[in-house]
């Protein structure tokens, strides 16, 4: 990403009359003209050759970090600004943290305490940040979503995160949950290292970040998207391309006529030969599934949403949004350079955007040749030329085995759709309900909102649609999306077990107890059902969600209150309960 001083003046540019008149050296019209022509002849390869490559050293792991048993604290400063950046060489406002997206990279082992200090410096908007997949067992409170856990952290104040990791390993990331922030670059890398966890030996490790890219600032593809009344269809804003560890392209500049656009720069990983890497990839996007791939490489599955799994090797991994996968890479091919690939699929898009780049490369290279590239001829697939094939995520299975518990407590149905309301709008639906987000200074935690109502699905406070349940119960969501497009879900503080899927509606098929798989980010296609499990062990306010940013904001959240009467009696952190005072004073 390539960052501009927020306090700096906008580039001068003359205006159409003066630019029209400029006199252009003929030397610089041939270099344009062969640049142009290389580019047309060699395609997006051709124009990012001209392009340097970008290394994100913050990202990398620590190369002498020590994996162990001991826990520790981990503390760290963090100050969410809006900046001007060009994370694929488009000037656009962003959201970051210290001036980077993604932002700061989080590693720990799985008993430490983090400490986060998040100032908020923007100027006109609270934020969030949400720690994705941790269990947060005793800290519902410092979850990070607003509206339900926190109220958002006020302009100019700081809100201090403080939790343990309760024996979660693996990779994972953080966002912001504060309305779009996240799609526009609110988010970063989390990874907690295990001893003696079950994966396959590897030498060294390195997280590759996957995003969507919007070229335009996410509030304004929001409003436009919840208040297109006329359309009778709805749909959702469409990427203009995507970025690893936010370095990507996107050629079509003249989509965007009065931004600084110079075609973006590719992103470069650099190993060494004849050694296994352990790849851990985090689709940190708002919308789009990213296939990941690496030319003329095998990459071997090892860990879904921190859950180490049978090892598979595949040639290329779909990643659903907010989805995370370890995969090994063995630099066993000739000393080189060699694509990999972040490839938008736009399966799940209701309209075709014309200036999208759908496919955004980075570069591998083991060679000691620091200038060579690529082969112009090369192409998806391993050594053998096959074509790439995706990772078959029926086929996961955890490495380490633990059976669902058969004899369930009660079943909650979680019934999507996105339907058209009264008022001539699009929103989404959980049975029926579509979530509004509580007003500022208020969040279902801190006001009890659950405390003494009845057990199981209720509509409280109009449209929160909350679930409660008293004690450790074995619960079953049974999922039905009635909708024609696909939703990743997401269920907080959990990681339940995926009992079954099938078409249709659910109605009452065989579920697989022996050892299902386990992950907190589960995918449910167009016109099918799901049916995933847990223990109620770990009281609070679960947000339960598709993380489609435009279906989240629309409404389709739902709410899990587990044991509602004791976290009503929890006593809150000072700074939780006065940040929400804050907005009401």
């Amino acid at each position: 990403m390539k960052n501009f001083d927020e306090s700096a003046p906008d580039f001068p540019e003359p205006d159409r009359e003066q630019r029209s008149k400029a006199h252009v050296p003929r030397r610089v019209l041939l270099a344009a003209f062969i640049l142009a022509a290389t580019a047309l002849i060699l395609g997006v390869s051709g124009w990012i050759l001209f392009h340097k490559a970008r290394d994100r050293p913050e990202l990398d792991l620590d190369p002498h970090f020590v994996v162990e048993t001991t826990p520790r604290t981990r503390t760290y400063h963090w100050t969410v600004t809006k900046i001007n950046a060009s994370p694929v060489g488009v000037n656009k406002s962003m959201v970051v943290v210290n001036g980077k997206s993604p932002g700061p990279l989080i590693e720990a082992n799985y008993h430490d305490r983090i400490i986060v200090h998040v100032k908020n410096g923007l100027v006109n908007a609270g934020t969030s940040i949400h720690w994705h997949g941790l269990y947060q067992n005793g800290t519902n409170y410092y979850d990070g979503t607003a509206g339900i856990t926190q109220c958002d952290i006020p302009i100019g104040e700081t809100l201090v995160y403080n939790f343990t990791l309760d024996g979660w390993s693996g990779t994972t990331w953080w966002h912001g949950h504060t309305g779009t922030q996240h799609t526009d670059g609110l988010f970063g890398p989390i990874v907690i290292h295990k001893p003696n966890e079950t994966v396959p030996h590897y030498e060294e490790d390195r997280v590759l970040v996957l995003s969507d890219v919007y070229n335009t600032w996410s509030s304004d593809l929001l409003s436009e998207y919840l208040n297109s009344n006329p359309m009778e269809t709805i749909a959702e804003p469409v990427p203009d391309a995507a970025t690893i560890n936010g370095v990507g392209q996107f050629t079509a500049c003249d989509a965007f006529p009065d931004s600084f656009c110079d075609g973006g720069s590719y992103y470069n990983l650099t190993l060494k030969p004849n050694k296994t890497y352990r790849l851990r990839l985090i689709n940190a996007g708002s919308f789009a599934p990213i296939r990941f791939s690496v030319d003329r490489h095998v990459l071997t599955v090892i860990e879904a949403d921190g859950t180490p799994v049978v090892p598979i090797e595949v040639e290329s991994v779909m990643l659903q949004a907010a989805q995370r996968y370890s995969v090994l890479l063995t630099t066993n091919q000739t000393p080189s350079a060699y694509w990999m690939r972040a490839t938008i699929d736009d399966g799940m898009f209701a309209y075709i955007n014309h200036h999208m780049n759908p496919e955004t490369l980075g570069m591998v290279r083991y060679t000691t040749d620091s200038t060579a590239m690529p082969a112009a001829d090369s192409r998806p697939g391993t050594e053998r030329g096959t074509a790439a094939q995706d990772l078959n995520v029926h086929e996961l299975v955890p490495a380490d085995a633990v059976d669902a518990p058969s004899d369930i407590s009660l079943a909650i149905p979680f019934t999507f759709s996105i339907q058209r309301t009264y008022l001539q709008n699009w929103r989404s639906f959980v049975n029926g309900t579509s979530w509004e987000i509580l007003p500022h200074g208020q969040s279902t935690l801190v006001s009890s909102t659950a405390r003494d109502a009845s057990l199981g699905t209720r509509s409280l406070c109009s449209d929160q649609l909350i679930a409660s349940v008293d004690g450790v119960k074995v619960l079953d969501f049974v999922i039905n999306n009635l909708d024609d497009g696909d939703h990743p879900f997401h269920l907080h503080g959990y990681k339940p077990w995926i009992m079954g899927a099938g078409r249709g509606r659910y109605v009452g098929t065989y579920l697989n107890m022996t050892n299902p798989m386990r992950r907190d980010t589960f995918f449910v296609p167009r016109f099918t059902w799901m049916v995933i499990r847990i223990v109620t062990d770990t009281p609070g306010y679960w947000a339960f969600h598709c993380h489609i940013a435009w279906h989240m904001a629309a409404g389709g959240f739902f709410q899990l209150a587990v044991q509602p009467n004791m976290m009503a009696d929890v006593t809150l952190p000072n700074d939780i309960v006065s940040q929400c005072q804050s907005w009401l004073s």
